[in-house]
C-alpha cells in the first residue's frame, strides 16, 4: 500500500477521533461544533480502510481543466473562528468545517483562524497567526461542510478538496480526499495551509 495512502488513513483515523472528543461548542463558544461522522464512516476511517478513498484518489489524477467548483446556492453564511493549538494538537471549527491537528503536528502554541465562505462556493481559509505559509510536523486532518449546496452534489461523481488561489476562482491542486455524501462534507490531509474549495 501506498504511503502516501497510509499516512492519509491513519490522520483521517485522528481526526475521526478528535471530531468525536470535541466539546459541545467551538472555539468562539458562540457555534455549535460540527458533529462528528455518521457511525459507519468513523468505524471506516479507524479501521484503516475510509469508504470512497479509492474513488477520491483515482479522481485526483484528473487535470484540472476537467474540474468545476461545486456551486452553492444555499442561504449560509460567512463564518471565522480562531483557537490556539499547541503540541498537544487540538481543532478549530467555523461553519460546519473543522480542522483537527493531531499531537506533535505543531510545536509551539499558534492562534489559527478559520473563514469560511458560503457563496457562489464553499471556501475555506486556514492561517496559523500572520504567516503566509505554514507547515505542519505531521498531516492535518480538515473537513469542509457542503451542506449548504443542498442538492447539488446528489448526481455528480465523487468530490474532492482542491488548494484554490486568493480570488477562491482557480483550483491550483487536487488535495483528493474522501467524500462522504451522507454527511455532505469532503475530509482531506494536509501538512500546509491555504485556501481550500469543493470540486467534481
Amino acid at each position: 500500500m501506498p504511503l502516501a495512502t497510509q499516512t492519509l488513513r491513519r490522520v483521517l483515523a485522528l481526526g475521526v477521533v478528535a471530531l468525536f472528543a470535541t466539546a459541545c461548542s467551538d472555539s468562539t463558544g458562540t457555534n455549535a461544533a460540527p458533529s462528528a461522522p455518521n457511525a459507519n464512516l468513523a468505524v471506516s476511517a479507524a479501521a484503516g480502510s475510509p469508504p470512497g478513498l479509492a474513488v477520491a484518489a483515482a479522481n485526483k489524477n484528473k487535470g484540472k481543466g476537467s474540474r468545476q467548483l461545486l456551486a452553492c446556492n444555499g442561504p449560509k453564511s460567512n463564518a471565522q473562528s480562531k483557537a490556539v493549538i499547541g503540541p498537544e494538537g487540538g481543532f478549530v471549527a467555523a461553519g460546519g468545517s473543522i480542522m483537527a491537528v493531531p499531537p506533535g503536528a505543531v510545536p509551539v502554541a499558534t492562534t489559527f483562524t478559520m473563514s469560511v465562505k458560503g457563496m457562489p462556493a464553499v471556501r475555506v481559509d486556514i492561517r496559523a497567526g500572520n504567516a503566509d505559509h505554514y507547515v505542519f510536523q505531521r498531516p492535518v486532518v480538515v473537513t469542509i461542510d457542503y451542506s449548504s449546496c443542498g442538492s447539488a452534489a446528489d448526481n455528480l461523481p465523487a468530490l474532492s478538496a482542491w488548494y484554490v488561489d486568493n480570488s477562491g476562482n482557480t483550483l491550483l491542486e487536487d488535495m483528493g480526499g474522501m467524500d462522504d455524501r451522507g454527511g455532505r462534507r469532503v475530509f482531506f490531509a494536509t501538512d500546509h495551509l491555504s485556501g481550500y474549495a469543493v470540486a467534481y
